[in-house]
């Protein structure tokens, strides 16, 4: 958790305000996980700073969603496609990766 907080200050990807008055607040919550390695030990622990947008309302809080995910088929393609062309590839883990997104909304969350 300390590691994302300090990369959410160094990152600057928000400042503290007082709440305008008829807007509302998203509140938001830590989301924990541990990632194993296959012999069952504990290999890392993620937190994750997540806002509970399920309180938004459309239209007034935000205008439209959008979400970055990979199917698995396509992800099945392109091993393939790496594979057949003797291509190298390697996994990798962003910390850091949806903090510099660009909003057309105010938002404000405590």
């Amino acid at each position: 958790m300390e590691s994302k907080y300090v990369s959410l200050l160094k990152n600057q990807t928000w400042r503290s305000e007082i709440l305008p008055p008829n807007w509302s607040c998203v509140s938001c919550k830590w989301v924990l996980k541990k990632k194993y390695h296959l012999d069952g030990t504990i290999f890392q622990y993620k937190a994750q700073l997540v806002a509970h947008g399920f309180k938004q309302i459309q239209g007034i809080d935000y205008g439209e969603t959008f979400s970055l995910l990979v199917k698995i088929r396509s992800l099945k393609i392109i091993i393939a496609l790496a594979c057949a062309h003797n291509f190298h590839f390697h996994q990798m883990d962003m910390k850091t990766t949806f903090l510099n997104g660009t909003f057309n909304e105010e938002i404000y969350m405590s």
